[in-house]
């Protein structure tokens, strides 16, 4: 899989430049702290498994 790091540092800059970063970190403190993402974390559905409503952040 090869990665090209300049796209996905343009879209990372974009998406935080609109985003409150106070918020994105609540979120991110957050979702650390729910056992049951911590426990399929490793799995490659974490991403499916963030509530979009509960997230909208991330």
């Amino acid at each position: 899989n090869n990665i090209d790091i300049d796209t996905v540092d343009q879209k990372l800059n974009k998406c935080l430049s609109t985003t409150n970063l106070e918020d994105l970190e609540e979120q991110i403190i957050n979702i650390k702290c729910v056992i049951n993402l911590k426990s399929l974390a490793s799995d490659g559905n974490f991403w499916k498994l963030i509530n979009k409503n509960k997230y909208p952040n991330l």
